[in-house]
């Protein structure tokens, strides 16, 4: 995977969606090895990421249901110099993956978020993609608008503890550690009260829905 370019990293994780999850023994071990060393690369190849990859991440990791916090937690930090740029889809898929996760991209984010991101998406969002955006919106704790002062979150991304830690180097280690350590499931799991389904506006333009 050394080879890999951003766009292709990407591309990995969305066809792993396509594929059955093994369920026994030692498959299981090597298929999270195989994500973690994904996620590893990914992590070495971020500086070179813009929305498309960014969000195309967030969506695979949050169904893979193999949540690594470092990752997640640099993704969105990425994305923040570059959110002007993002499309409307782009949004579409960055916050469902957030939401379908339950992580609040935190205060930073969303300010920037309506400084410089708001009043494009309204212009430019067409009848499918604005209503998704502001249904995500509201499933992570912000009023359903576009405009105005930002909102308050429910809760402060430090309440999403990084769980993993490693400096990537030339070759970098699998995220997480050897055998997918660190990679945990879907936080949704230990709060089944906050997993929802998406609703009928987003499933029709959402990629893999």
């Amino acid at each position: 995977m050394q080879g890999l370019d951003p766009f292709q990293l990407v591309a990995l994780l969305l066809q792993l969606l396509k594929l059955d999850k093994p369920t026994q023994g030692d498959d299981v071990a090597d298929y999270q090895q195989f994500v973690a060393s994904v996620y590893g690369w990914m992590m070495d190849r971020l500086p070179r990421f813009r929305g498309r990859q960014i969000s195309g991440a967030l969506y695979a990791i949050s169904r893979l249901n193999l949540y690594n916090a470092e990752l997640v937690g640099a993704l969105v930090q990425a994305s923040l110099p570059i959110l002007h740029e993002f499309s409307a889809m782009e949004y579409v898929r960055f916050l469902d993956g957030l939401q379908r996760m339950q992580v609040p991209p935190g205060d930073e984010w969303v300010n920037e978020f309506f400084r410089s991101s708001a009043d494009k998406i309204v212009r430019t969002a067409d009848r499918d993609e604005l209503p998704a955006i502001f249904s995500f919106c509201q499933r992570l704790g912000w009023p359903p608008r576009l405009s105005g002062s930002p909102p308050q979150q429910q809760q402060p991304w430090s309440s999403c503890r990084t769980a993993t830690g490693y400096a990537c180097g030339r070759v970098p280690p699998a995220a997480g550690g050897a055998g997918g350590a660190g990679l945990a499931a879907d936080p949704r799991a230990a709060r089944p009260d906050r997993a929802q389904e998406l609703p009928p506006d987003a499933e029709r333009v959402l990629p893999g829905s």
